[in-house]
This record gives C-alpha cells, sequence and structure tokens, in this order.
C-alpha cells in the first residue's frame, strides 16, 4: 500500500470514528489511539481546549498521560503555541521550548522524549496541540506528518466545536426562555384579572339571585347551569395557567411519529370530535425523531381540538407526516402537517394568533398554541401556521434521525 492510499484509509478511519462514536467530543479520547495506529507517531498526546475556554485536556494512553490531566491556557506553554501555525521539530535547536515543555507537562517531554509538536487551530483560535516522538523508520517528513495531522484536524475539530456550539445554543435558548416568560409575567398578571373578573361576577350576582330566593324552580335550575358553566370556564382557564407555569425541559426519547400519531388519534375522546368530521391520514414509515413524547402529544390534541373548532360538523382534516431532505445533512427534519377546512385565520389576525391570551373562539384562553410553540421549540423544533380562506395547516417541524 502506498503512502497516498494509507494517507486515505487514515482519514477515512477518523471520519468512522467520529460517526460511530457517542459525540465528537468523546471521540477526542480515541483520537491519539487512531493516530497512532496510521501514522509513524508513538508515543502521542493530544491537548484540547475544554469547554469552558480555561484548560487544555491531554488525551492519549494512561501510560503516556501519567497524571497530567490539564494544561492551564495561561501558561506559557500554551502561549507560545497560541500564534505559532506550523509544526516544531525538538532537534536540539529548540531548547527554550523544550525547557516550557518539562516545566508546563511534569517533565512529559523527556519521559516520552517528544520531538515533534503541532498547534491545532480553528477559525484562528487556539484550540490545542498534538506532541509526538516520531519512530526511528519514519520515513515522513516533519512537514509531510504535519499536513496529515491537520487534514485530520479539519474532520475533527469543526465536528467537536459544532457540537459545543449547538450545546450552548440549547442552553441560551433555555435561559432566554425563561427570561421571555418572566417578562410576561405583567402582562399576564392583568390579563389574568381580566378574565376570572367575568365569569366571578357571573356566578356571584347567579348566588345572590338564588339566595334570595326569588326565582321558580325552573330559573332556580338554568341559575345553576350558568353557574356550573362559568365554574368550568374558571377551571379551563386555571388549567392552562398550570400547564403554562409547569414548564420543564423536555425529556427526549426515540419515538415513532407514526405510532405515535396513530396512538393519539385511537385515543380521541368520541365527544370532542364534532359529527361527520372526516379525518385522513397520509404517514411515512419509519419516521424516527428523538422528542418527548408526551409532550408532543400535548401539543399534537391541542392543534386537533382546535381543528375541530375550526370545521365544525362534517368537516374534513387532513394529517400527513412526513421526511424533508435538504441540500445538507443539517437540514434533515421530520414534518407533521395538521389541516382543515374551515374558514381559516382572518388577515389581520395572522400575526397573532402565537400571542399569549390571544383567542377568537368563545371561552378560550389563549394559552393552548402558546404553550405549544413553546413544547416544540424547547425540542429543537418549530410550530408554523399557514392559513387561507380555503383552510389552516400547522406544521409541527422536528429533528431528523441521520443515519
Amino acid at each position: 500500500m502506498n503512502r497516498r492510499q494509507m494517507s486515505e484509509n487514515f482519514l477515512e478511519e477518523v471520519c468512522a470514528g467520529i460517526k460511530n462514536s457517542a459525540s465528537p467530543e468523546a471521540f477526542l479520547g480515541k483520537l491519539p489511539d487512531a493516530l497512532m495506529r496510521n501514522l509513524p507517531l508513538d508515543p502521542l498526546v493530544l491537548f484540547y481546549l475544554d469547554k469552558d475556554g480555561n484548560r487544555f485536556s491531554a488525551f492519549g494512553r494512561p501510560e503516556h498521560i501519567g497524571e497530567l490531566f490539564q494544561l492551564e491556557e495561561g501558561s506559557s506553554l500554551a502561549e507560545c503555541f497560541s500564534s505559532r501555525t506550523g509544526p516544531l521539530v525538538l532537534d536540539g535547536g529548540a531548547d527554550m521550548y523544550r525547557a516550557l515543555f518539562n516545566r508546563d507537562t511534569g517533565g512529559l517531554i523527556d519521559r516520552l522524549a517528544i520531538d515533534l509538536i503541532l498547534p491545532l487551530h480553528f477559525h484562528g483560535r487556539h484550540r490545542g496541540m498534538v506532541a509526538a516522538r516520531r519512530e526511528r523508520r519514519c520515513r515522513y517528513s516533519p512537514t509531510a506528518l504535519a499536513r496529515l495531522l491537520e487534514q485530520c484536524a479539519a474532520i475533527v475539530i469543526p465536528a467537536v466545536e459544532m457540537e459545543r456550539l449547538e450545546l450552548e445554543n440549547d442552553r441560551n435558548y433555555y435561559r432566554l426562555f425563561k427570561f421571555d416568560r418572566l417578562v410576561l409575567l405583567g402582562q399576564m398578571a392583568a390579563a389574568i384579572a381580566h378574565e376570572l373578573k367575568t365569569p366571578l361576577s357571573t356566578v356571584t350576582l347567579e348566588l345572590q339571585e338564588l339566595t334570595d330566593g326569588e326565582l321558580a324552580a325552573g330559573e332556580a335550575a338554568a341559575s345553576s347551569a350558568r353557574i356550573r358553566r362559568q365554574l368550568l370556564r374558571l377551571n379551563e382557564l386555571i388549567e392552562s395557567l398550570l400547564s403554562f407555569s409547569r414548564f420543564r425541559a423536555p425529556h427526549p426519547q426515540e419515538t415513532d411519529l407514526k405510532d405515535l400519531l396513530e396512538t393519539t388519534l385511537a385515543g380521541l375522546p368520541g365527544k370532542r370530535i364534532p359529527q361527520g368530521v372526516r379525518i385522513t391520514t397520509c404517514l411515512e414509515e419509519t419516521l424516527v425523531s428523538r422528542v418527548d413524547r408526551n409532550r408532543l402529544q400535548q401539543v399534537l390534541l391541542n392543534v386537533l381540538f382546535n381543528a375541530f373548532d375550526a370545521v365544525g360538523p362534517g368537516g374534513k382534516i387532513h394529517i400527513r407526516a412526513y421526511a424533508e431532505r435538504k441540500a445538507t445533512r443539517r437540514d434533515f427534519h421530520l414534518v407533521i402537517a395538521i389541516s382543515d377546512n374551515g374558514p381559516g385565520i382572518p388577515q389581520h389576525l395572522k400575526t397573532r394568533v402565537l400571542e399569549p391570551f390571544f383567542t377568537t373562539k368563545a371561552g378560550g384562553t389563549g394559552l393552548g398554541l402558546y404553550i405549544s410553540y413553546g413544547i416544540m421549540t424547547g425540542m429543537k423544533g418549530s410550530l408554523e401556521i399557514q392559513s387561507s380562506k380555503k383552510g389552516t395547516t400547522v406544521y409541527l417541524i422536528l429533528p431528523g434521525r441521520t443515519a
């Protein structure tokens, strides 16, 4: 096998290693062994910047690393390599670097007879370094070895940094979502007062009428029925508020969307479905997404109940579930589209349908779609609405599981 084929096989192994590892971050621990298997470098230690950006963790075989676990970012050694891009060959003429390395790593360079160091950079920022000893019969020049290591780094580093960025974005979204909820508390206080005042006033007046004892039997029964309706209205509002306040991080699991939809439809309460409504489905097989199953089912029920209210008796609802693939692997996602043939949302109200407490339904709380949108975004998905005079379609967009 010639050198080019060996290089290609090595880079293919690196790509496969990232794909088969639990995460790119986890692959860092396996990378030194992969490098030593394919390149004439042994021993080898990889230093890579931690997530917090304060220290470089050491990756390698335990007998090589010993008690060395981290290297301070502000250490002299790290500072020396933060701006250097080319490989450093320790051939006796680089005593300053040898002394720095030994001092900052507890004598690692002499213990392992390190003679090659390659800094690792990503978007102009120092991410770490590879320190290794070339084997005696090494046929690669330091420059050729450095080129192979850089090709490897060009595969591994973007994967690790992208994963870290996604995790940080998730954490930031969670913080912003909670902050957004706090900002809404002021609006909620006024809205809640308004929503509670009307039914409470009605109940108070009806109870006064009953207490006075001046109502006939039929009128008393009607008054009691009105009290019951208002109490149910209050209970529905309180339940919605409790659902809103109990926001929690989702608990994702591998979920078959076709199975979830079929289970949800089979469990719909008959009294909630208007007479003569026809529900049709077109569900692709093997649609698997990592989501919170219970919370996604909550969203499905809310959207379906809205569709029932929109179409009324004899209406039509169509549910489609499908995978949507775009140009890149990261654009792969799954879609659940729930369409109805109702009157649609008026143009002047389309921008307000996701606002908390906004509703066009008599007796509605206006929290259902807002809570649903929060659930979807919390699962790295989205909720989109398209509406016209011919009906409304709600798109539930979820991350797809890539092979």
